[in-house]
C-alpha cells in the first residue's frame, strides 16, 4: 500500500500503535517483518486473539483496553465494510483506505476516506482529528 511503511514510522514517534487483523498472527507478523515495522507496534492481535471477528468490535476493544486509552482517542485505518463497522461499533474514529478496497465495499460510514497512506503522518492525524475536537 503506497506510503504505509513511512506512515507507520512517522506515527510511531508520537502515538502508540496497535494492529488488529482478521488474519492469523503468523501471517500478520510475516507482513510486519517484511515491511521492517514490527517493532513499531505495541499491540499485535491476530484472528486467534479475540473471540468474534469483524464486524464485531471485540478485537478493537481488546486493543483499546491493552493500550489503556479511551475509544474516542483512537484512529483506525480500515478498508472493508466489516472493518469500518467494527471500528465504529467500538467507538473509534475510522479512516477508510480506498486503494485496498478490492471488493468495492461500502466505505461511506467512515469518518474520512483517503486514497492510500501517502501523506499520513503525525501532523496529518492532528490536523484531521485533534483540531476538530474529535480526539486522537
Amino acid at each position: 500500500v503506497p506510503g504505509v511503511a513511512d506512515a507507520i514510522q512517522s506515527l510511531a514517534k508520537d502515538f502508540s500503535l496497535a494492529l488488529v487483523s482478521g488474519s492469523n498472527r503468523k501471517d500478520v507478523l510475516w507482513a510486519l517483518e517484511s515491511l521492517k515495522v514490527r517493532d513499531r507496534f505495541q499491540i499485535i492481535l491476530g484472528a486467534e486473539d479475540y473471540p468474534r471477528s469483524k464486524p464485531a468490535p471485540d478485537g478493537f476493544l481488546k486493543a483499546v483496553d491493552m493500550l489503556q486509552v479511551e475509544p474516542h482517542e483512537v484512529l483506525v485505518f480500515e478498508d472493508s465494510f466489516a472493518g469500518i463497522n467494527s471500528g465504529l461499533a467500538a467507538g473509534l474514529h475510522v479512516a477508510a483506505i480506498e486503494c485496498t478496497n478490492h471488493f468495492n465495499h461500502d466505505q461511506s460510514g467512515a469518518h474520512i476516506r483517503i486514497p492510500d497512506f501517502s501523506g499520513v503522518n503525525s501532523e496529518w492525524v492532528r490536523k484531521s482529528f485533534s483540531s476538530s475536537g474529535k480526539g486522537c
